[in-house]
């Protein structure tokens, strides 16, 4: 089997943006009511090789993995491809060939539907094993899969969430706030309590009715507004430093299944039971998932001895090689998967082939 240094790793890596150069075959599997379309792609050599499902990150994506113009997933598939992986991408839920409601499902249902997807690659012919791979929430979907069933042989979290949501949620606003130019300290400061605010008022309160939710959230809202409200009086540039927040749409948004499973999930209740090989990669600009945040929670909760952390230098939330590493360079059709990535990930998946 080719290391990262041979030319079969090389030839994979060139062949990422070749997304035609392997089999496809467009596949319908089910689970009770839910219908999910997805591709499977397979290596060159269709005889027996491991395959592995990528699970996608918040937001509906097609299986395809669109994000900002790049076509994520099918890249990644055909880098997989190459190095002798079988691959399954599917649509979200309310996406494509695949039914349901993305809006009222959680991770937990995310996590649900790769081991289902993972149960039909395993069935088709030549598949040896199946491993995961999930990108960002994806991560943590495919973390609870692997913790509730002995399906994957492995799992692999790219950019992924790893802390408890609570600690995700205020280390990713603060960044975006940190990172937006053109505001002044006080507008970041004023900003990061607002959100810092209403972030620990939902976790305190997630398990309240949808009405008590809202209640409380909006309190908060009010609470800060009045305080914020005599801070600026002040100030002679009171209207341009002035916050508008949307809460009566976030308060509604905050009551719903997803953020209240996002908001309450904790590593420690899923990472001690999975016993199959992880290997979790971050960049280090990444501001959306933090590698500095959420990679101890890998290492703090894991099984001795089965787990590989990697940081990428110079990688953002899209897995790209970045240069400003701001959210407006996602877009740009420079952007390609990180050639670091790729060698991380083809030496780890070439030893599990084994």
């Amino acid at each position: 089997m080719p290391d990262c240094k041979s030319q079969a790793f090389f030839s994979a890596a060139a062949k990422v943006h070749d997304t035609t150069a392997f089999k496809a075959d467009s596949v319908i599997f089910t689970r009770d009511s839910l219908h999910f379309g997805a591709t499977i792609s397979w290596p060159a050599n269709r005889e027996a090789c491991p395959g592995i499902v990528l699970v996608s990150g918040t937001g509906q994506q097609n299986r395809d993995g669109l994000m900002a113009g790049h076509p994520v997933f099918k890249e990644l598939a055909a880098f997989l491809n190459g190095i002798g992986f079988a691959v399954l991408r599917m649509d979200d839920r309310g996406v494509g060939q695949t039914n349901g409601v993305y809006e009222t499902a959680t991770t937990a249902d995310f996590a649900a539907d790769a081991l289902v997807a993972a149960a039909f690659l395993k069935h088709q012919k030549g598949i040896t094993k199946v491993g995961l791979m999930g990108h960002s929430e994806g991560g943590a979907a495919v973390c609870i899969a692997a913790a509730q069933s002995k399906e994957p042989a492995f799992i692999v979290s790219l950019a992924g969430l790893a802390a408890p949501g609570l600690e995700a949620l205020k280390a990713q606003n603060r960044a975006i706030v940190d990172g937006t130019a053109g505001i002044s300290d006080s507008k970041r400061m004023r900003l990061n309590m607002l959100n810092d605010s209403v972030f620990t008022t939902i976790a305190q309160h997630v398990s309240d009715s949808d009405s008590g939710m809202i209640r409380a959230v909006r309190g908060t809202y009010e609470r800060w507004k009045l305080k914020d409200n005599a801070m600026l009086k002040p100030d002679s540039n009171a209207f341009r430093e002035r916050i508008y927040f949307p809460i009566d749409r976030f308060s509604i948004q905050a009551a719903g299944r997803w953020f209240r499973f996002h908001i309450a999930y904790h590593p420690a209740a899923y990472m001690p039971a999975i016993k199959v090989p992880v290997l979790a990669i971050n960049g280090d600009k990444d501001i959306m998932v933090p590698a500095s945040v959420h990679l101890p929670y890998f290492q703090k909760y894991t099984g001795k001895g089965i787990l590989t952390t990697v940081v990428i230098s110079q990688m953002n939330h899209l897995l790209q090689e970045c240069v400003s590493c701001k959210p407006d360079e996602y877009a740009k059709p420079t952007q390609h998967l990180h050639p670091q990535l790729l060698a991380a990930l083809g030496n780890w998946l070439l030893l599990q082939k084994r």
